[in-house]
């Protein structure tokens, strides 16, 4: 389950609460592992297909437009005409 690791290092970074950096004895983010667990029956158990088809499409789309956004302002910057990128500028 590579989402409960995730939550183990986004608690690790400190974005997350300090709860979930707890490794069994096997090294496994159990915490974190169990929270996606529970999460993942609660919504098939409450929801119905719309919800959870929300649900995995919102992840989906959060993850994919801000590196969509990164790349175009990358390769726009890249272009001689840089100025005319539309991206943010610092």
């Amino acid at each position: 389950m590579g989402s409960g690791r995730a939550l183990h290092q986004m608690s690790v970074d400190g974005q997350f609460p300090r709860w979930f950096q707890h490794l069994n004895h096997h090294g496994v983010p159990d915490r974190s592992m169990f929270f996606n667990v529970l999460a993942s029956l609660l919504v098939v158990l409450l929801g119905g297909a719309v919800e959870i088809y929300t649900f995995s499409n919102v992840g989906y789309t959060g993850s994919f437009l801000p590196v969509l956004v990164a790349t175009t302002c990358s390769a726009s910057t890249s272009r001689t005409h840089a100025g005319r990128s539309g991206c943010p500028s610092s």
